[in-house]
């Protein structure tokens, strides 16, 4: 009876702690194998001391070191609607790391906070950064150059690329200078079955899928929320190949900072594109 009373509040405890967990793919950057190493920019109502400063961002664990070499990808203000969405820049930046108490359900509960950190990025990132993002030295990929990057989508007001589908569902079509297009659409893939259907049943069945002629990819393969109506944050060419790479958020809700980023010069024979890295911090909607 002991033994069953212990494993129920350890399972409890567990529960508790797995909604605030944050799931940085290779996120020991000292250590990483991935290509690229990305983290969502900060807010900037994070800043804690001095409004002045540049927003600071908070994590549990002890995953990053400080250190050069890491890029924020901006567009600036996401409000201005007479923005050219060619004008997305990339700066470099410096990431200072610090041990800082973390408080997994935000300083207004009351909670014991955890072992944290605190990244801080010099300069501050520019308004209207969507990506802080770092290369592996040993990844085969063009090193980073400050200034504009080709950019194809981002989201602005009043520049809609998206659309509903008869069932409800989000699709969006990209298209690029050279006149191809691009689609990304959500697809339910059914059980037992390699029939695909573009829906809005079964969520947790839900991948986003990308179409670029003839060729498709499935860019996320699993759990694709049907509440993500904004999963595209931005769209252009990060590697300088002169083909489509994207952004895109991962997240249920706009209280998650989830991401993945893809690489058109990461993909494999038979792919488009190429997962380069993910950020997931799972607080719950």
């Amino acid at each position: 009876m002991k033994i069953t009373l212990l494993k129920q509040i350890m399972l409890y405890c567990l529960g508790l702690a797995l909604p605030f967990a944050v799931i940085a793919q290779n996120s020991l950057n000292h250590k990483t194998t991935a290509p690229v190493l990305i983290l969502p920019a900060p807010n900037e109502g994070e800043a804690k001391d001095d409004e002045s400063l540049p927003p600071d961002m908070y994590l549990p664990g002890l995953d990053y070191q400080s250190g050069k070499d890491w890029w924020a990808l901006s567009c600036g203000d996401d409000t201005d609607a007479d923005a050219d969405t060619n004008t997305c820049k990339i700066t470099p930046s410096v990431l200072k790391v610090s041990r800082s108490p973390f408080s997994p359900y935000g300083s207004s509960m009351d909670s014991d906070p955890i072992e944290g950190q605190k990244l801080h990025w010099l300069p501050g990132p520019p308004v209207g950064t969507l990506l802080m993002f770092k290369f592996n030295p040993t990844a085969k990929l063009v090193k980073p150059t400050a200034g504009p990057v080709e950019t194809y989508y981002y989201p602005v007001k009043d520049k809609d690329i998206f659309r509903k589908n008869t069932l409800g569902m989000t699709e969006s079509e990209l298209v690029m200078p050279n006149g191809i297009k691009a689609q990304l659409l959500p697809v339910l893939v059914l059980p037992n079955s390699k029939d695909k259907v573009v829906g809005d049943q079964l969520s947790n069945l839900l991948t986003l899928e990308l179409r670029i002629g003839a060729k498709r990819q499935t860019l996320i393969k699993n759990g694709f929320s049907a509440y993500n109506q904004d999963y595209l944050a931005w769209a252009g060419d990060l590697d300088s190949d002169g083909k489509l790479d994207l952004l895109i958020n991962t997240g249920s809700c706009s209280n998650e900072k989830n991401i993945a980023l893809f690489l058109s010069s990461l993909a494999k024979p038979d792919e488009l594109l190429g997962e380069a890295g993910r950020f997931e911090e799972d607080k719950g909607c």
